[in-house]
């Protein structure tokens, strides 16, 4: 198991890009994170489900949130995309938001960083569900 202070590690800067003449975010990942990419890691958290343009996504947070991962925020950092494995997808799709669930999957790290979510965790899959009552 990880646990979500190794996450927060991630230092995000802004530097400024002399041909597109904007900032834009850098992110400043330690050993820990790096040595973290392409290994099995299971994870507890907040399961959110975000619907955008008639296609849905799953999150992962530290704390209940409405923080988006299509916005700008510097929450970015405290949250992981989950990329489901095929079979796990339908149990994803019915899974209410704000359940704490515990995760495994293959972490990746989001190698353009442009997107809005520089964690991932593929082929995800649920290995327990902790507030059943929810």
């Amino acid at each position: 198991d990880i646990n979500w202070d190794i996450l927060k590690s991630v230092k995000k800067v802004e530097k400024f890009d002399s041909k597109s003449f904007a900032f834009s975010p850098q992110f400043q990942l330690n050993d820990e994170i790096l040595k973290l990419n392409g290994q099995k890691i299971s994870i507890k958290g907040f399961f959110k489900r975000e619907t955008h343009n008639n296609h849905s996504d799953f999150i992962l947070t530290e704390t209940v949130t409405d923080v988006c991962f299509m916005c700008d925020h510097d929450e970015h950092y405290n949250l992981i995309r989950l990329i489901p494995e095929t079979d796990a997808k339908p149990f994803f799709d019915k899974l209410k938001n704000d359940t704490m669930i515990q995760v495994s999957g293959i972490f990746k790290l989001n190698q353009t960083f442009n997107a809005h979510s520089i964690f991932l965790l593929k082929d995800a899959q649920p290995e327990n569900i902790l507030n059943p009552n929810y």
